[in-house]
């Protein structure tokens, strides 16, 4: 049963790179100026009209803590949209695109040169990545067992990361029980299990969240 219906999985898997303002993994990714760590979060990286909004997080030692802040970038200039704390941003890990900031000139010497640098690219690159996620859904397709037992109410969604390396960071969630556990394991292994492939080399992310659903009730229609 599993043959039969491995080229109908392809069609059912449903894939979702999250990029919306209420729903994605914290990514970060840090780079090393002077004497202090800024580390960028990946899946906050969005675009609103001309301006371009990120997250970053950095040690603010005066206050001895860890802050957070979103960033809006416009043309060759930034300003700081509101600042949190990391514990209130890991509560609440969302992008405040509604408000504007008062924006300054990006100069060379700025701490948020090679950050901004960075997300710019992360907007305008220009990948296709259809034939990656094809192939990603044809190995998690081949690497899922459908339990014999249990009834699941509706589909499961699994929610994860994976690096540019192929590695899965942390373990995979899921987002949406189907009701059933044995159906829920059955895609969560499906996940974990599998042998993932490299990112697209013209890309210049390190890492993508990923959503796949696992729907049981069209599987046999």
């Amino acid at each position: 049963m599993q043959k039969k219906h491995y080229y109908r999985l392809i069609l059912i898997f449903l894939i979702i790179f999250i990029f919306s303002n209420n729903c994605y993994a914290i990514n970060w990714y840090g780079w090393r100026i002077g004497n202090d760590t800024i580390e960028l979060d990946e899946d906050s990286v969005t675009q609103k009209g001309d301006s371009i909004f990120y997250n970053v997080k950095y040690y603010e030692p005066e206050s001895i803590s860890i802050l957070v802040v979103t960033v809006q970038s416009k043309n060759g200039q930034v300003g700081i949209v509101t600042t949190q704390s990391k514990d209130e941003y890991d509560k609440n890990p969302i992008i405040d695109t509604s408000k504007e900031a008062k924006l300054k000139p990006l100069t060379y010497s700025s701490r948020l040169y090679e950050i901004d640098k960075y997300a710019n690219k992360m907007i305008n690159e220009k990948v296709d990545w259809q034939p990656y996620m094809k192939k990603l859904t044809a190995k998690i397709g081949k690497n899922w067992t459908v339990p014999r037992y249990g009834h699941p109410k509706q589909a499961t969604k699994v929610k994860f990361v994976l690096d540019r390396y192929s590695c899965i960071h942390g373990d995979p969630i899921i987002t949406q029980s189907s009701g059933s556990s044995e159906h829920d394991n059955s895609a969560k292994w499906a996940v974990s299990g599998c042998f993932y492939l490299p990112f697209p080399k013209n890309t210049v992310r390190h890492y993508r969240t990923i959503e796949f659903t696992f729907d049981y009730k069209a599987l046999f229609k």
